[in-house]
């Protein structure tokens, strides 16, 4: 099981972003590795704005269409425990790691699963 952070997928939606041909190099590799690949529902939100603010609405909503209608991608949801153990590691975190960060660095922990992420901020914080 791999979570996929907002960097990889904005990277694999937006074809002028640095990451573009790596995370659809990437994200291709976990499919033919036969790796299930976990989006969270806050990494969705995350980034459908990023994508409308830097492309714009179209490409957000082929990013949300792509989610929902993938065979090959598993969008988890949260939930109320999660959320609140996430609200508890945030309040605890030193670092200027965003919530949905934090919730991916709980999720790992609480999964034992493996995270790809192109945001050195993150993966240093693991």
């Amino acid at each position: 099981m791999i979570l996929v952070d907002s960097s990889v997928w904005v990277g694999a939606f937006n074809e002028n972003d640095t990451h573009h041909k790596r995370a659809l190099t990437d994200l291709e590799e976990i499919k033919q590795l036969g790796e299930d690949i976990i989006i969270t529902d806050y990494v969705v939100v995350e980034v459908s704005n990023i994508l409308l603010s830097r492309v714009g609405k179209k490409v957000s909503e082929r990013f949300i269409s792509a989610m929902r209608e993938s065979n090959e991608v598993t969008v988890m949801f949260t939930g109320e425990s999660s959320f609140f153990l996430t609200a508890d590691a945030f309040a605890k975190n030193q670092k200027a790691l965003s919530f949905v960060d934090v919730s991916l660095i709980v999720l790992v922990k609480g999964l034992g699963a493996k995270l790809l992420t192109y945001d050195e901020e993150l993966r240093k914080a693991l």
